[in-house]
């Protein structure tokens, strides 16, 4: 996002940076989307897991936790990374200030699940 609002202050950066920014936040997004998949498939059975997909419990909490967390990084990070590379920086900055608001939100929820359920959403 920093190196993102330097290509609104100084137009002679390369757009290079910002597609491998973009490119890297992608990578960062599939990995935290990875892991949460293998904490899945790791622990099926435990009572965490349970109480996350139960629907008088936590299940609404863990679904915002997938849509803002991991489904929407991922798909803005594709977006962003058009957008730097069709050279767009005003499109790709704005792009990233709305993908963090969508991570601290996701990770905010997922703090809370972690702690209510032990489970590390």
């Amino acid at each position: 996002m920093n190196l993102g609002h330097w290509y609104l202050v100084s137009r002679c950066l390369p757009f290079q940076l910002l597609a491998r920014g973009a490119a890297l936040f992608a990578g960062l997004a599939a990995f935290r989307t990875v892991y949460l998949a293998i904490s899945v498939m790791a622990h099926p059975s435990s009572e965490g897991l349970h109480t996350l997909l139960s629907l008088e419990k936590d299940a609404l909490f863990f679904l915002f936790r997938i849509l803002w967390g991991i489904v929407g990084p991922l798909a803005l990070s594709y977006f962003i990374w058009r957008t730097a590379e069709m050279r767009s920086n005003q499109a790709a900055t704005g792009l990233l200030y709305v993908a963090l608001v969508f991570v601290l939100i996701g990770e905010l929820l997922s703090s809370y699940l972690t702690v209510a359920t032990g489970f590390p959403a």
